[in-house]
């Protein structure tokens, strides 16, 4: 696949009188499937420390504030197929009033043939010709 995989997950400042309570990582269950696994989270409540949820293998980093920028991130070294998938970010926010909100954002990480699986391809289409 590649040599690293970095998701991450990134809320601007809040607006005036919001409060950003949590980022959570999460990982569709099963290809089609409405079903997310929670990965990994960061809250306001535990200190700003990343819980890994989903017993990941990744690196997590991340940082939380009620008046400025706040982040998470899962980082794969040599990942594989396994950490293919749709990922969603969902950031927890209650606002001035009192109203909790939910904005959620996916990424579709696939795999990417390599170099020399297009040229081993690319031979097997060319023998097929020959043959």
């Amino acid at each position: 696949m590649t040599q690293f995989l970095i998701v991450k997950c990134s809320v601007g400042k809040p607006q005036a009188g919001d409060s950003l309570l949590s980022i959570i990582i999460s990982r569709q269950a099963l290809q089609g499937s409405t079903q997310f696994t929670e990965l990994a989270s960061i809250n306001l409540y535990d200190g700003g420390r990343v819980t890994n949820i989903g017993h990941t293998t990744a690196a997590l980093t991340g940082s939380i504030s009620t008046n400025d920028a706040s982040h998470i991130s899962m980082s794969f070294s040599r990942p594989t197929r396994n950490e293919t998938g749709l990922y969603a970010c969902q950031a927890n926010v209650l606002d001035a009033l009192g109203h909790p909100r939910t904005i959620v954002s996916d990424v579709l990480v696939q795999e990417e043939m390599t170099l020399l699986q297009q040229y081993a391809h690319t031979l097997q289409g060319l023998g097929d010709q020959i043959n």
